[in-house]
């Protein structure tokens, strides 16, 4: 519930602060709960209540500026397929990274998941290694808000 509200506001922010600066923000910033979240110890429903929806405003927040990053980088006429390619990889990506964190995961005597720090470092680390390569992202849209001309022939000369 809480990323409904949270997500229109960082997509204002990056609106107004620039996509790259809100990304690395929000990018950096969510490595903070990664981290709790992978180390958390035994707790109150409130208290992981807590930091499970810090979690979850970060991490997902830092999918709306690089979005924005992605879909600016690509010339409209090309857009679509490369959006495609981009879901299609995403969704690799997200799948090796489960199967992944599976082998790393193990459980305890108790029951209790075992190595989930490792898997937050992991995720801590690809964290900083995005806002990095978020740098190397061409911006192929114009920058300022003046609309382009119209075309030569409009609706109304043919």
């Amino acid at each position: 519930g809480a990323t409904i509200f949270t997500s229109r506001f960082i997509g204002k922010l990056s609106d107004k602060y620039g996509k790259q600066k809100v990304f690395t923000w929000i990018a950096g910033s969510s490595v903070i709960p990664i981290l709790l979240v992978t180390n958390l110890p035994r707790l109150p429903v409130w208290g992981a209540l807590v930091v499970t929806t810090f979690f979850m405003v970060l991490v997902s927040g830092r999918g709306i500026p690089a979005m924005a990053l992605v879909t600016a980088s690509v010339e409209p006429r090309q857009r679509g397929s490369f959006m495609s390619i981009n879901f299609s990889i995403q969704q690799i990506s997200a799948g090796l990274a489960s199967f992944g964190a599976g082998l790393i995961l193990g459980k305890s005597g108790m029951g209790e998941l075992t190595h989930f720090g490792i898997v937050g470092a992991i995720a801590a680390v690809t964290s900083f290694v995005c806002i990095n390569l978020s740098k190397r992202i061409r911006n192929v849209e114009p920058t300022s808000a003046v609309s382009p001309p119209p075309d030569e022939m409009s609706f109304e000369s043919a």
